[in-house]
């Protein structure tokens, strides 16, 4: 059944003159010079890349060619680098597509050219060269939760290697391991169940659905684990680090290097 949607033409005027989200009070909307950060998600997503890409070459040239031997640590490495530069490499194409001015900044019709258009039973057909916003965020919501799991598997599997005789911090290891495995696989299924389009539904239908709004508090969940578990990985070498027999400015430098990957 068409929804009351398809009966309505959102490239009138009216909607190019209307913004897709009212502004604060005191503000106008600018439709034709808005201020977007669009240039610093693009400048800092290049920077980011830059670097990981280099020190991933750096990890497996001593890898390969010095210790001549990989760990899981540095097979989970690869597919969170391939995830990485998936969700850097979408954000980065987002920008030139209504992401980075305010929303209200933006008329209705922008979206309208790229997600409201698409039709009951059309999904299937949209071509490569026309994928929407809304299809993008999709990409990014999927593929970002399995691409951290991996980063910080591949980070607490390095950890078990190298602490594996500490038996206490071991088991904190494992808590880690299972806890990020457990949580990023259930906001990835979550975030599968809830933000692609069943069959038979479109994207406008998934946009308007109650499961989006759902997303939100799943959202802010995930988004509160990340920085408590980054802190975990970030302290959990340093009782290891402080027990071994070594002067204490190496001590430092060896807590700095820890640091620096979990950066």
């Amino acid at each position: 059944m068409a929804s009351t949607l398809d009966n309505i033409d959102f490239s009138s005027p009216f909607f190019a003159n209307f913004p897709a989200l009212t502004p604060p009070p005191g503000v106008k909307s600018d439709f034709k010079h808005p201020y977007t950060r669009g240039p610093d998600v693009v400048i800092a997503s290049s920077i980011c890349l830059a670097l990981m890409l280099s020190m991933v070459v750096m990890r497996f040239y001593t890898k390969i060619f010095v210790k001549r031997k990989l760990g899981w640590d540095d097979y989970l490495c690869i597919p969170a680098m391939a995830g990485a530069i998936g969700f850097a490499a979408v954000s980065i194409t987002l920008t030139h597509q209504a992401v980075g001015p305010h929303q209200w900044n933006v008329p209705v019709s922008h979206f309208t050219k790229d997600v409201l258009r698409v039709r009951q039973h059309q999904i299937c057909t949209i071509p490569p060269s026309n994928r929407s916003i809304t299809q993008k965020f999709i990409v990014v919501d999927v593929i970002y939760s399995p691409a951290i799991l991996m980063a910080k598997l591949s980070l607490l599997s390095l950890y078990l290697e190298v602490f594996r005789p500490n038996v206490k911090l071991r088991y904190a290891i494992y808590f880690g391991i299972v806890f990020v495995t457990l949580f990023y696989s259930a906001t990835f299924i979550a975030f599968c169940v809830l933000a692609i389009p069943r069959p038979g539904q479109s994207l406008i239908g998934v946009i308007l659905s109650k499961d989006v709004a759902s997303l939100i508090p799943i959202s802010v969940a995930q988004g509160a684990v990340n920085v408590a578990s980054d802190f975990y990985i970030f302290l959990l070498p340093i009782p290891g680090v402080l027990q071994l027999q070594m002067p204490t400015k190496k001590k430092i430098g060896v807590c700095a290097i820890f640091a620096t990957g979990s950066l």
